[in-house]
């Protein structure tokens, strides 16, 4: 896979987790990271990538009116019709798409364990590296607006 990818694939996951994750803030951070692992299962019940892309499709589709992290999954299913206008073939969407769920996960997980210091180190070194130098505020106030880990702490 070329380095423009993978940066797009991190793009697209903190896009998730910024105008997904972050909206559908009053759901329990450990619930939606534990629903985002099992899509990565979705992606992998089919070897042929077709099956797989249209499979991963029903699998949100069906999340999405019973779930209490719609917009999240509203965010998946604008990056997979991006990823079809741009003419991108089965196999270059499915790898893609396992890259982009793998991140949103990590990335998930890993500023739910870190305080504010912690998570602007995160992103500007990550942003740094994918061409987003300069956008580190706009991404963490959307972060931070959701509330910082105290607050979620409290609230569960």
């Amino acid at each position: 896979m070329k380095e423009e990818v993978i940066k797009e694939c991190v793009i697209d996951a903190w896009d998730i987790y910024a105008n997904g994750m972050v909206v559908d803030k009053g759901n329990k951070k450990e619930d939606s990271r534990s629903k985002i692992k099992s899509m990565a299962g979705a992606l992998r019940q089919f070897t042929d990538p077709e099956d797989a892309v249209l499979h991963f499709i029903k699998y949100i589709e069906y999340m999405l009116p019973r779930s209490d992290f719609s917009k999240t999954l509203e965010q998946i299913l604008k990056k997979i019709t991006a990823m079809r206008e741009k003419g991108l073939t089965d196999e270059e969407m499915l790898e893609r798409l396992q890259y982009t769920i793998g991140y949103l996960a990590w990335t998930a997980d890993s500023l739910d364990k870190l305080d504010s210091s912690g998570r602007r180190g995160m992103i500007e070194a990550e942003f740094s590296m994918i061409g987003l130098k300069g956008k580190e505020e706009e991404y963490l106030r959307k972060i931070e607006s959701s509330g910082g880990e105290d607050e979620r702490r409290r609230r569960y």
